[in-house]
């Protein structure tokens, strides 16, 4: 199914869709508004955008995503249980606790949430997730295969002046 550049989906195809969606280094701002109409996307690539938010819970069939370089600070991939592959790094997450949730995430997947502000908000949550994710999915030895990376590189302090400004 093609759809011409500038061009739309209507209802009816998107629900079809299936396969792969490619958005990344489009310059969308803000939210993915209409993703969920594409129930049977297996991969979706929004990367490198200005993303501030990205509802995929109707996108159950997700196996792929990747999310990173974008300004997101959640992420709730609970009801993607056939996802293996989950690259969110470089965004302003603050939490795994979504991640978690998704029991179908385990051995030979890969999950990469490095550069984040995990544990900005509440350390003790976020060290129980680490452990969780890591005894789950491994720990990830080369980005690109299957395991957990993190890496607790941003600087907490922005976070918490941050929210203390709300």
């Amino acid at each position: 199914m093609g759809v011409a550049p500038g061009g739309e989906f209507t209802a009816a195809e998107a629900s079809i869709k299936d396969g792969t969606l490619e958005c990344n280094m489009q310059l969308v701002t803000n939210d993915m508004t209409g993703i969920e109409h594409f129930p049977a996307l297996t991969r979706l690539d929004c990367s490198c955008n200005q993303l501030t938010s990205l509802d995929v819970s109707h996108n159950t069939a997700l196996e792929w995503l990747d999310c990173a370089e974008n300004k997101l600070t959640s992420l709730d991939v609970s009801n993607n249980t056939a996802l293996v592959t989950l690259y969110c790094s470089n965004n302003q997450l603050t939490s795994l606790s979504s991640i978690v949730a998704n029991e179908g995430l385990g051995e030979g997947d890969y999950v990469d949430v490095r550069d984040n502000f995990i544990g900005c908000i509440d350390l003790e949550a976020a060290m129980i997730d680490i452990q969780i994710l890591t005894e789950r999915l491994g720990k990830g030895v080369f980005p690109g295969f299957s395991g957990f990376f993190y890496s607790p590189q941003k600087e907490c302090e922005t976070v918490v002046s941050d929210w203390s400004l709300h």
